[in-house]
């Protein structure tokens, strides 16, 4: 129902929550099935924002330990940029991660 309003590229989260996009639609359909067709920036977006719940910090808390401001973090979250090779390096190591690690979930 809420997605008709929404426009053809809304798609509904798993939590219920109504995305719209490029990227929504990418990250859906790799919920539903297994796809290389999705910009690794679109994963990341994801993969970061797990990261950072799991390591209990506020997106204010990542920013600060990378360097970043919570508004560029935020936009990585929901995938509006792509981070530079030094920035990427800096996030997963601020979320105690490795890029090995995070490179091996994107692929």
């Amino acid at each position: 129902p809420g997605l008709r309003a929404q426009g053809k590229d809304a798609v509904r989260t798993a939590h219920g929550r109504t995305r719209t996009g490029e990227c929504a639609a990418r990250n859906y359909s790799s919920q539903t099935r297994r796809s290389s067709s999705g910009s690794v920036g679109c994963v990341f977006g994801t993969l970061l924002k797990n990261a950072r719940l799991r390591a209990e910090m506020t997106q204010e808390d990542l920013a600060q330990k990378a360097a970043l401001t919570r508004e560029y973090v935020s936009l990585l979250e929901r995938d509006k940029r792509t981070p530079t090779i030094e920035v990427f390096i800096r996030l997963v190591r601020a979320v105690g991660l490795s890029p090995a690690e995070v490179i091996a979930q994107i692929d």
